[in-house]
Formats: structure tokens, C-alpha cells, sequence
């Protein structure tokens, strides 16, 4: 993979330190890239880019649930291995580990100081769990909204979000019950929707496949489906391979909860309905407040909100324009190119990780609700409509990995993040 620029200039003298204190340097540098929401191959180019400023020769491998690194050569050369708990994207943090990388790479501080701040980055949290567990029903409001729902639809989903948001932050602390996440938030939300249907909305019924969806978004694989076939589409074949198999794993438990939940609404009689149109002037408004709730869900500093603001709308409206000139399945790839042309510019004038824009807004884009779309008809012994919803996921993420690379192709990445 060629390396991306530019070569470090170092302003302070080369540092003469321990070898070891460089590898480990670099190797907590890895990690906290892989905690933070970086790709593969962007963790290996910066680990390589700063083995160079500091004269260390060094390799590395990450996957997203490891960490390989050698340092030196011959029969000097050491072989590092560290185990890799995957996160949630931190765009604070991440942008925090930017500067620390700028500035051992440059030379203004060493390796040691750098490492401290690093450490020191890991120990802060600027959001309590209880205001990440408040961004549940807000995205799914919002989510309801963009699925085309009504005032019902986005009424049920912002009741389901908050289910599903409580049932995430209490549950997740235990690990035995954090293994059963996926399989109880689709149970949890299948059954809400059908509750809804029979006795809140029983007059007027209300869209339950739209509510399931909405309430879920937060919590489907879509970004790290995409986040996989960028990487296949980087040649990083086991790393992709990988994110796209712990994205199918987390489909099957949501798919499995929603058959049960499924055949519990059945059994109480629930009926879809299609949803009744909103205004127009809501699209924009919940735009607006999705930006609050996804800054937060993604934990940047408000200050950032602003480029956060910027990522979702190009996305969005991207979206919308490529599916107006073209197939509706390939417009996310106009939104996808929009959307990387501004976190490519934004990164390059402010010298800022390109994340800050671009993670927000690919959540606007990414195909995890054609995807469980599709494995649901698949259990539903729909084999014909399954296998195409799967194929249209394929064909979707694709396009959104290629708008990207466009996108670097026509404003060049400042660099590796």
C-alpha cells in the first residue's frame, strides 16, 4: 500500500531515547487508534509514518481485535502482540490522539510525554453514560423521520430508542448479558412495535417494520460494514474480512430477536399500516437535531458540533441528488463523494482528523438497515428477496467506498487519519 504524505519535518532534535520506550510509544499509538474508531490500514500508516520520525524501523498488522508490531531487524528485532477490545468511534479523543502523533512525529515533545498523554487521553470522559443512553431515542426520532414515517412512526420510535438505549446502558455492564445485546434489543424493539400497534395506535394502526428499524439504527453494524469494505477495498483483506463477519455476527443476534419478537406480535394480532406523510419543513429540523444527538453518540467536543452539522447534511443531501440522477441504489455514492470531499477539506484546513465530519455523516449513509432487512427475509424463508436485499447491500456499501476514494482522489487526505 503506498504511504500517504507528508513525511514528518521535526522541529525539535532527533530523539536519542530507549528503543523500547519508542516501541511501546508505538505501540500504545496503535492502540488507542483502534479504540477510537480508526480503519486497519490508516493504524498501520500512522504507526509507520511515526516509526520513521523516530528512526525506528518497525512493521505493523492490525486487525480490529489486534495488534502486531515488530521493531528492528535481524536478530534485534522484537515482535509485539496486544490484544485489541473494539470500540465505539470517540472523535474527541481521536482528534486528541492526532495532536499527541503531530507532535512526537514532529519532534515538539517525546515519547515518554507523549505516552503520558496518551494515557491521560484514555482516563478522560467529557459524557456520562447516562447522557450517551439519551441519544438513543433522539437518532431514532430523527431515523423515523428520514424513513418517511409519520408523527406516529417517529412517536413509537423515539419510545423504542429509549428502550433500547436503557436496556444497553444497564445491560452492557454485565458481560454475560452484554453477549446477549443484539439478540435482546431486536426482541425488545419487535415487541414495543407490536404493543404500539395493538393498543397505543389502535385506531389508527401504525408502520411496524419503519419503528423497529428507527429504534434499532443506533445499533446496527452499518459503519462497520462500510468501514470492512473499505478496508477489502484497500487490499487489507483479513481485516475486512474480519469487521465483516462481527458485522454479519451482530445481524444474526438483532435477526433472531426480531423473528421472536415477530411471531409474539403475530400472536397479538398486530397489523402494519402505511404511515402518514410529514411536512416539509421537519426534514430540515430533524437534521438539526440529529446533529446533537449523533455529536454526542459519537462523543465530540460541542465545539465541533458545527463540522459535524456539515458531514450530515452533505451526506444526506448527497444522497438525495445522486438518487434523483441516478439509480437510487448508487446515489450514496454521489453522497458519499460530497460527504468525503468535505472531511478531506475540512481536515486539510484545520488540520484535524477527517473523522470529525466523516463518521457523523456516513450514518447518514451506511446500508445497516437493507442489511437486516435482508437477513430477516432470509428467515422468513424469503430466499429470492433476501438474497437481493444482501445483493443491494453489497452494491450500496460499495458505492459509498467508492464515492470515498473519489473523493480522496479529487481533494487529497492530509494525511493518515
Amino acid at each position: 500500500m503506498a504511504r500517504m504524505t507528508p513525511v514528518f519535518v521535526r522541529r525539535g532534535p532527533a530523539e536519542p531515547g530507549d528503543p523500547d520506550e519508542r516501541a511501546a510509544f508505538l505501540l500504545d499509538l496503535g492502540l488507542s487508534l483502534s479504540k477510537y474508531g480508526a480503519s486497519s490500514y490508516r493504524i498501520e500508516e500512522a504507526i509507520d509514518l511515526c516509526a520513521d520520525s523516530l528512526d525506528v524501523t518497525a512493521e505493523s498488522f492490525a486487525l480490529p481485535t489486534s495488534l502486531f508490531m515488530s521493531v528492528g531487524e535481524g536478530r534485534e528485532q522484537r515482535v509485539y502482540l496486544r490484544r485489541v477490545e473494539p470500540g465505539d468511534p470517540h472523535l474527541e479523543k481521536l482528534a486528541a490522539v492526532d495532536r499527541v502523533f503531530n507532535e512526537v512525529g514532529d519532534g515538539t515533545i517525546g515519547v515518554g510525554v507523549g505516552r503520558a498523554r496518551l494515557a491521560e487521553i484514555e482516563r478522560s470522559e467529557r459524557y456520562p453514560n447516562w447522557v450517551i443512553g439519551g441519544c438513543f431515542p433522539v437518532i431514532a426520532s430523527t431515523a423515523g423521520v428520514f424513513l418517511g414515517g409519520g408523527w406516529r412512526e417517529v412517536v413509537t420510535s423515539c419510545a423504542i430508542g429509549l428502550a433500547v438505549g436503557v436496556l444497553v446502558m444497564t445491560g452492557g455492564r454485565d458481560l454475560r448479558w452484554r453477549r446477549l445485546m443484539d439478540f435482546l434489543a431486536g426482541l425488545t424493539s419487535s415487541v414495543l412495535a407490536a404493543a404500539a400497534g395493538v393498543w397505543v395506535w389502535r385506531e389508527h394502526g401504525v408502520d411496524v417494520p419503519t419503528v423497529i428499524l428507527a429504534g434499532l439504527i443506533a445499533l446496527l453494524p452499518g459503519l462497520t460494514l462500510t468501514l470492512a469494505m473499505g478496508e477489502l477495498a484497500m487490499k487489507h483483506l483479513v481485516a475486512g474480512s474480519t469487521r465483516l463477519v462481527g458485522a454479519l455476527m451482530i445481524f444474526v443476534g438483532i435477526g433472531f430477536g426480531l423473528g421472536i419478537g415477530t411471531e409474539v406480535g403475530a400472536w397479538m394480532g398486530v397489523e402494519s399500516v402505511a404511515p402518514e406523510g410529514l411536512p416539509g419543513w421537519v426534514t430540515p429540523l430533524a437534521l438539526l437535531v440529529a446533529t446533537g444527538a449523533v455529536g454526542v453518540f459519537f462523543r465530540a467536543r460541542p465545539r465541533d458540533f458545527g463540522v459535524v452539522f456539515l458531514g450530515i447534511v452533505s451526506a444526506f443531501y448527497g444522497a438525495r441528488l445522486g438518487s434523483a440522477l441516478l439509480d437510487p441504489r448508487l446515489g450514496v455514492m454521489v453522497g458519499a463523494f460530497l460527504l468525503g470531499v468535505s472531511a478531506n477539506g475540512y481536515a486539510r484546513w484545520r488540520d484535524r482528523p477527517s473523522g470529525i465530519v466523516s463518521l457523523p455523516g456516513m450514518l447518514m449513509l451506511v446500508p445497516g438497515g437493507l442489511g437486516l432487512r435482508g437477513f430477516t427475509q432470509l428467515m422468513e424463508a424469503d430466499a429470492v428477496g433476501g438474497v437481493q436485499t444482501v445483493v443491494t447491500v453489497t452494491i450500496v456499501a460499495a458505492g459509498l467506498v467508492t464515492g470515498l476514494l473519489l473523493a480522496s482522489a479529487v481533494v487529497p487526505p492530509r494525511k493518515v487519519l
